[in-house]
């Protein structure tokens, strides 16, 4: 995966998040994802995480806006506010 790859599937991911378009949450997690939140113990798995999006999310409503994405084969970083 190159840096701008990475950049356009963290921009789908909020796309999805935001959009709530949880049916869409395959197409940007693996089925044996593990998502690290701040604050929650880590979602494993799309099952999971798309339980958290559906029924545990506490914000409401939102919008998020990439300022920076970074990558390599060790993992990435992104940046939103």
């Amino acid at each position: 995966m190159t840096e701008q790859e990475a950049r356009e599937l963290i921009e789908r991911l909020f796309g999805v998040i935001d959009g709530a378009r949880f049916d869409e949450l395959g197409q940007v997690f693996a089925q044996e994802a593990v998502y690290e939140r701040p604050g929650y113990a880590p979602l494993r798995g799309l099952e999971r995480i798309g339980e958290f999006y559906r029924h545990e999310r506490i914000i409401g409503a939102g919008q998020h806006h990439v300022a920076a994405v970074t990558y390599s084969a060790a993992g990435d970083a992104t940046w939103w506010r």
